[in-house]
């Protein structure tokens, strides 16, 4: 499978929303909704994973945020290192045969 390089302005615009929809995952909570009533502070460090109260408001939030978001990230780059290394491997083995030995 060939996948075409992305140019310098394609690069630029890929990495722009995908930075502009990580900004939009931290800054909903701050909407005054009353779905998050009191969101970052309701642990000592401002983190939303209820752990001392798992039902507090906003629970199915962070439980996508930290569970599918994360995941669906992890298994993105899990797929991407893969293939890189096999193509990697690949074309080692391309160039044994084309040289003999390295």
């Amino acid at each position: 499978m060939l996948i075409n390089r992305l140019t310098s302005k394609e690069a630029t615009v890929v990495m722009s929303v995908i930075w502009f929809l990580g900004a939009l995952v931290a800054w909903i909570p701050l909407i005054s909704v009353g779905y998050f009533v009191d969101f970052y502070g309701s642990n000592g460090v401002c983190f939303p994973l209820h752990i001392h109260d798992p039902w507090l408001p906003g629970w199915e939030y962070s439980a996508f945020v930290f569970l599918g978001l994360n995941a669906s990230c992890f298994t993105a780059i899990a797929v991407s290192y893969t293939g890189n290394i096999t193509v990697k491997s690949k074309s080692k083995v391309e160039i044994v045969r084309a040289f003999g030995t390295i």
